[in-house]
This record gives structure tokens, sequence and C-alpha cells, in this order.
């Protein structure tokens, strides 16, 4: 690190504020990374002031380094004026692309005129408006103002950096492997002897009590000699990639080809319709073979591409999916069918108890607040309310309580029609 090209909050004295021509408040964003504070100096220095090691708020500039960051409660196109208005001037406009930039009155008139000379600012200055320091420098009479960086956010930089890869080389460490997206056939209507529709595989973590399932599905989309007419000896088209997540799973993970044969029929036609299904996602059998595919991802024009692109998607989200060693392939009998038993007597207790509940949804008016989320409260609501019924139970059928007909939602449904109603009266008025 260059020391010469670093200062410290406590370089910032009185006589760096007198020689401060401009500066640029860029706030932290979660697209746009960490903001920072930019100045340039009347000796051709500009000064980045890296929000990240910052001992206090980026929001409180004015109380903890210079009064000359405190703003009014003015508005101008969505930002608050600067005090320090009668001596400088505010620099806005969709040119410059900024939220909050500030200009010394003695060098304003000649920022302003090299800044309207589009030839002058494509030439000279890195990232055009974006980069107003650079046009700043240009104003003083320099093409190259000496960088000065903010000691602490070079440090919580170098931090980052050092944590990122630290991650990076967990991550490659432990990424799911192709070996480890196991692509199992799927056919019409489940049965071996109809053609085959694609391929499936699935991945499987334990999220505390539950099992995560992220399934992929390729698609063979036959060949179309026109519309609505296909050739299947042409073999597939195009491989159509799609995405499901489920939060939880109920079935074996793995199956048998001894499984699901059909009694009283031959060998050979037992073998012909077996079939290669799970059970996927809360009280509903889900059939992989032609049921809900989930999300498109993208249209690939040979299967290897898909299972790379699937096995890349699974990785960037392996906080769904977990990594090679959170990987579930084999989920014992009995577990199995202890959490199914889990499962029945929860929608057991739901059915015994439905009136109580429905009590407590259709009376609730315990938010905090108006813009409060619900489901915490009116959870502890209903278990309060209705004992008899645990919370994990409750969690379990959560998903099918009608919560349409909870107090709030009525309201605002209510509060809808009126507005419809309102613009259908507008419309049959011949109102604009």
């Amino acid at each position: 690190m260059d020391e010469e090209k670093t200062f410290d909050l406590d370089d910032l004295d009185d006589e760096f504020w007198k020689k401060v021509v401009f500066f640029e408040i860029q706030h932290s964003s979660g697209l746009g990374g960490p903001g920072a504070l930019w100045m340039v100096t009347e000796d051709k220095k500009k000064y980045c002031l890296g929000f990240q090691g910052l001992p206090f708020s980026e929001y409180d500039l004015a109380d903890n380094l210079h009064p000359m960051f405190l703003q009014t409660n003015k508005l101008e196109n969505g930002h608050h004026r600067y005090v320090i208005e009668d001596d400088w001037h505010y620099i806005h406009g969709p040119e410059f692309h900024t939220t909050g930039a500030m200009i010394r009155d003695d060098i304003y008139a000649k920022f302003i005129e090299i800044a309207k000379d589009e030839n002058l600012i494509k030439e000279k200055v890195e990232f055009g408006y974006y980069n107003l320091p650079d046009i700043v420098g240009l104003a003083l009479g320099t093409e190259s103002l000496e960088r000065i960086d903010y000691i602490n956010f070079l440090h919580a930089r170098e931090e980052e950096e050092r944590r990122i890869k630290e991650i990076n080389e967990e991550h490659e460490k432990n990424k799911l492997l192709p070996e480890h997206l196991i692509w199992n056939p799927m056919y019409m209507n489940s049965m071996i002897v109809n053609p085959i529709l694609g391929e499936y595989a699935l991945i499987v973590k334990r999220n505390e009590e539950k099992l995560a399932v992220m399934k992929f599905t390729i698609i063979f989309q036959p060949y179309h000699v026109k519309p609505m007419q296909i050739d299947l000896s042409k073999g597939p088209e195009r491989y159509i990639l799609f995405e499901k997540t489920y939060h939880d799973f109920y079935g074996p993970i793995d199956f048998s080809s001894d499984e699901n044969k059909w009694e009283n029929q031959s060998e050979e036609i037992e073998a012909g319709f077996q079939t290669s299904r799970h059970v996927l996602a809360f009280f509903d059998w889900a059939c992989l073979s032609d049921g809900d595919y989930g999300m498109f991802l993208c249209s690939f024009l040979t299967e290897e591409e898909a299972k790379e692109y699937a096995l890349c998607y699974a990785n960037a989200n392996s906080h769904i999916t977990g990594n090679r060693n959170t990987l579930i392939t084999h989920l014992e009998p009995k577990e199995d069918h202890q959490r199914r038993v889990e499962r029945y007597e929860a929608y057991q207790a739901y059915r015994k108890y439905y009136k109580e509940i429905m009590d407590v949804i259709v009376n609730f008016e315990g938010y905090p607040d108006y813009t409060s989320g619900g489901a915490p409260f009116l959870k502890e609501a209903i278990l309060k309310e209705v004992p008899q019924i645990t919370e994990r139970q409750l969690t379990l059928v959560w998903r099918d309580l009608p919560i349409v007909l909870e107090k709030r939602t009525q309201d605002v449904i209510e509060m809808e029609r009126q507005n419809s109603m309102v613009q259908l009266q507008k419309i049959e008025n011949g109102d604009k």
C-alpha cells in the first residue's frame, strides 16, 4: 500500500477543508456496493473516502466530518439541498447521474463549460459524466488528479477480498460435481413403454426438520416439421431446462425398480408399467414425469449443455441446494414414514380444531401496524387460543390455512373493490 496516497480522518484539518472545491456523495447500495465521498481540492488532488471502515454512519458526515455536508429540508429532484449553497453550486441534471454533488462558485463556470463539450468529455474523462471528479480536474487545468484513498477503506477492502477468496476456495472445495447430479428418465404417464419425455434430477439437503429439494427437468422438445406436426424419428430439436424448488419433501428420495408394479399382471407387463415417481412438496403427490416442471431456465441445442447449466445453477444457489457434503441421496424408510406420520397427524389436528382456528383468523386484529407482516403475530394468536395444536403442527399446515378470511386481508380486498368500482364508473362515463 502506498502510504503517500492514503489519508486518515485526522489528516482532514482546517487547512484541508479550505482547499476543497468539489464533493460528491455516492451512498451505499445493494447492487452498487459500498458508497464513498469524493472530494477534489484546489491543489489538484481527489480524495476517496470510502464508507467501508468509517467509524460513523455515512449519513452523519455533517456531525462527524465537517459542517459543509449539512443539508436543509428543501428538496430538489428528490434530494436535499445543502446549507453552503450561498458560496457553492448544486450540480444536478440527468447528464451528471449524481445524487448529491457541490462545486465551489469560483470554478463552477469553467466546470460547466467543459461539461458541455461532449467530445472533450469522451476523449479525456473515463466513464464520461459518471466521473465528475475528473471533469472538475479538467476545470482545474489537469487531466490527471492525484488520487488519495481513505486508509481504513483500503484495509476494509483488503479484508473483504481476503474473506471472499476464502469463501470462493471453500465453495470450490465443496461444490457439486457432475456425478452428484443424477439424471433419471421420464416417460409419458410414467410408463416405460411410452415415449420418453426427458430427464429429471433431484438435489436434496436437510434444512432443520425439513428436506429442501431443487428439481431440474430437461424436456426433450420433438422436431417440428411445421406447426402442430412433429417427427419423432429425427430426435429432439431442443432441450428445455426447468427448475422447481420445494421447501419440504415427503417420500423416498431414491426409486427402486421393484416398486409400483401392477398386481395380477405377467412379469413382462409389470416391467412395462414400472413408474418413476417421487412424492414432493407439502401434502401433494407430484409425478415427476409430466407434472409441474417449475420455472423455465433456458433452451439448449444439446443435452450436455442443459446439464452443465443445471449444475452451474445449483452451485450458484448453494444456500438452497447445499453442497456435496450436505447432499442427501437416500432417506431411511423409518425416517420417511416418521415424517409422513408427523404430517398426517398435523392435518388430523387441523381438521379437529378447524373451527377454533378459523375463529382466530377471522377475528384477528393483533398487528402492531398496518405494514407489519402477519404470519408471526397470527401464529402466536392461534397457538394461544388453540393450545391443542402444537407450533410444529401449525407450521406443517400453514400453507393450507385460508388466510384470505383474515380481517385485515378482507379490509384490503374491500378497499381494492371500491377502487375498481370507481375506475369502472369513470370508464362508463368516458372520463380520461
